[in-house]
């Protein structure tokens, strides 16, 4: 379901923006914008998650230094 929406904004965004509306697709790239954004939040949220999982952590870095070799300073 589609909802409507008046939202102000700075002139430089309107600019940026102008060439969309006259697609008709101003809507459309809005809702991409937020949902790819929420999609960037849920994946930095999963990586917070897995980094916190310090067994899986271990056996990562086990399997990196297995293939790649320990990591060293440069």
């Amino acid at each position: 379901m589609q909802r409507q929406m008046t939202i102000s904004v700075e002139e430089d965004v309107y600019n940026i923006l102008a060439p969309l509306m006259a697609q008709k697709t101003l809507g459309e790239y809005i809702s991409n914008l937020v949902r790819s954004r929420n999609k960037t939040q849920e994946m930095e949220e999963a990586y917070k998650a897995m980094a916190a999982d310090t067994e899986r952590e271990k056996e990562a870095q086990e399997w990196c230094n297995a293939y790649f070799g320990p990591a060293r300073l440069l």
